[in-house]
């Protein structure tokens, strides 16, 4: 019991002004570059230098990624979400299926960059998305100030 104690009554974690725009920054940082894309990126190009398409998209993305703007439009955004899942296809053929749908309401919509991107990141690197019938679906609907991105994909096609 004292270690439970010990344990609950330890000092709070609180975060200072500091430490959250410190995980903003690095939660920005990982969805600006994502490394195992990169990786699959590097090892195809490795494996045949001659593939211009893979090339110029995979330099299309790092050009994207490097620029210094932080907002951008809702359209921008959904354009790389776009170009990056056509990324990670090209690289890892067993991402076969994949289903997009578009609401956009407002497209004058500004938003900071790359704040989209982890979920499908996680989909895409983490899900089961190799069947026709269990699609990887990613939905995004845009109202006045409102954004709705649902992902949704399987994990173990055996569940229903």
């Amino acid at each position: 019991m004292r270690i439970f104690d010990q344990i609950f009554k330890s000092k709070e974690h609180t975060f200072s002004k500091n430490d959250w725009k410190d995980k903003a920054e690095l939660s920005f940082r990982t969805s600006q570059f994502d490394e195992n894309l990169i990786h699959l990126c590097l090892k195809k190009l490795e494996e045949n230098p001659e593939n211009e398409i893979l090339m110029k998209l995979f330099l299309k993305l790092q050009n994207y990624a490097c620029q210094r703007d932080r907002n951008i439009s809702i359209l921008s955004e959904i354009e790389f979400l776009k170009q990056f899942v056509n990324l990670f296809q090209l690289v890892n053929p067993e991402i076969s299926s994949i289903s997009w749908t578009r609401n956009i309401e407002n497209q004058d919509l500004v938003i900071p960059k790359f704040i989209l991107v982890p979920l499908i990141q996680n989909a895409l690197s983490q899900g089961y998305n190799s069947m026709e019938k269990f699609p990887l679906k990613i939905k995004i609907s845009v109202f006045e100030k409102v954004i709705s991105l649902d992902v949704t994909n399987r994990v173990n096609h055996h569940i229903e």
